[in-house]
């Protein structure tokens, strides 16, 4: 029934254990999900970054990493899952002479420019664990409310159940 998309691109893909996969070229983003024979990374796509990766995409690596925020702006649910921490950022555990500040402000103002999520997990056990439980909510959330099925995410809840 659930597949986990992984982009052909992908340097250090997570692994899925037990899970079905599939390796493809995604448009935008590293992962995806696919139910059944439908794909939907035209619906959620998760962009994976490590914290020395991110940086780059802060700082030499801006303007290509700043065109494939823009491309994401057409996916209703995009997130960029950092694998590192707000620690590491504030103690400039990272290789580059840019200041903390400038990369916490990046990432915030990000969030604010192109409205998606970006969640910083840790490690990279902690974000893959967050990868496969945002993928397998999105697909709770498509096969269990057939009204909500064509897009997930435009009808107001209408009560805090709702959200959960």
């Amino acid at each position: 029934m659930i597949t986990y998309l992984i982009d052909s691109r992908e340097q250090k893909p997570y692994s899925f254990k037990g899970c079905d996969v599939e390796t493809i070229a995604l448009k935008t983003g590293d992962y995806s999900v696919k139910i059944f024979d439908t794909n939907y990374n035209n619906e959620i796509a998760i962009e994976r970054k490590s914290l020395q990766d991110i940086i780059g995409s802060i700082t030499q690596g801006r303007e290509r990493f700043e065109k494939e925020m823009i491309r994401s702006l057409e996916i209703p649910h995009f997130y960029l899952i950092i694998e590192g921490s707000w620690d590491d950022i504030y103690s400039h555990n990272y290789i580059s002479q840019i200041p903390p500040n400038s990369v916490i402000n990046t990432i915030l103002g990000w969030q604010i420019k192109y409205g998606y999520h970006i969640i910083i997990a840790d490690n990279h056990r902690r974000a893959e664990d967050f990868v496969k439980r945002i993928l397998n909510l999105f697909v709770k959330y498509k096969t269990s409310n057939p009204k909500k099925k064509e897009s997930v995410g435009n009808d107001e809840p209408q009560s805090l159940a709702e959200l959960i």
